[in-house]
């Protein structure tokens, strides 16, 4: 996977070099520290949108312990299961469903000292919708559109979990990690054609496929998303995680559920696609990086400044002690 960076990091020395700084890109979302590049406040954002749009963010709170945890979900009528999160995560890490108290207890205990993150499970089809918009238009616009495909088995009335898993040409590469995550069902035989879920977390990391969506680009969601987006202050470039009921709706811009709003790190995931061509990843990660930092520099224009490399550097090293 690492093996695809260079030509995209060398794209973007060469992009600071052309605007005389290469950090230009962070000056994209000035709401955000460093706009967003590392050690995310993902509550911010989706505080900011659940303040105005209530209805279109699933419900999210912070928190620091178990027990801040259950009476949290005792005032907002929350019921197993949840997600718990870390608010600075990167790439899902340490995304976790919770289905009981025990789990909850243990969550917290792994994860003493951090600010986390609970939010409602929200069920559905799960999308990463791409935004930008310049800083001198109106309106902002989706640059691509990625499914969420979760990692599955389909029984056939014989095999236990455990050897579907193991047998499967694509989960056996996981199998550690979801024999250990179902270890309480592995012995159970799934009916004939019956689908079983792996993971219901939209994570690369934990299996999911993740595909080209573009098609459902319309204008509805767009005003949707651009309306959303507006209640963040100063974002003008990054994904959404989201979950909504059907494509139908997605089309519609309706009964939206986001999840996280990710800022100039974000990637247009279409690119891993496995139809999607090298070249084409290659064209839609450079033109991902030249809008960026194009939203930088006329951001910088208007007196927003980039982030330093003491900044970043900071912001690394505190993730990475966290």
């Amino acid at each position: 996977m690492w093996a695809f960076y260079p030509p995209v990091v060398l794209w973007i020395l060469l992009l600071g070099i052309r605007h005389r700084n290469s950090l230009l890109f962070t000056a994209a979302n000035p709401g955000m520290d460093a706009g967003g590049l590392i050690d995310l406040d993902k509550f911010s954002n989706l505080d900011a949108i659940q303040r105005q749009h209530p209805a279109s963010v699933a419900k999210t709170f912070k928190l620091t312990s178990a027990d801040e945890c259950r009476n949290v979900m005792q005032m907002n009528a929350l019921e197993y299961p949840v997600i718990l999160k870390p608010n600075s995560g990167q790439r899902g890490i340490g995304v976790e469903i919770i289905r009981g108290d025990q789990q909850l207890e243990d969550y917290f205990s792994a994860h003493a000292d951090q600010v986390i993150l609970l939010q409602e499970y929200v069920d559905g089809l799960e999308f990463g919708v791409f935004y930008m918009r310049e800083p001198d238009q109106a309106h902002g616009r989706i640059f691509s559109i990625n499914q969420k495909l979760f990692p599955s088995v389909t029984g056939n009335g014989k095999d236990s979990l455990e050897t579907l898993i193991l047998n499967d040409p694509r989960q056996h590469y996981m199998a550690e990690y979801l024999l250990e995550l179902h270890k309480g069902r592995l012995h159970h035989v799934p009916d004939p054609g019956q689908t079983i879920l792996l993971v219901v977390i939209g994570s690369h990391c934990r299996g999911s496929v993740f595909t080209e969506a573009s098609e459902h680009i319309t204008q509805p969601l767009q005003q949707q998303i651009d309306i959303i987006s507006k209640a963040i202050p100063g974002y003008f470039f990054g994904r959404y995680d989201l979950r909504v009921p059907s494509e139908d709706d997605l089309r519609a811009g309706k009964n939206l559920k986001i999840l996280e709003a990710n800022g100039v790190s974000s990637e247009s995931a279409n690119i891993y696609d496995p139809a999607y061509g090298l070249f084409d990843a290659y064209r839609t990660m450079f033109k991902q990086w030249q809008t960026a930092f194009r939203i930088g520099a006329k951001n910088r224009a208007k007196g927003h400044q980039p982030a330093s490399i003491r900044q970043v550097l900071d912001n690394w090293s505190r993730i990475n002690q966290g």
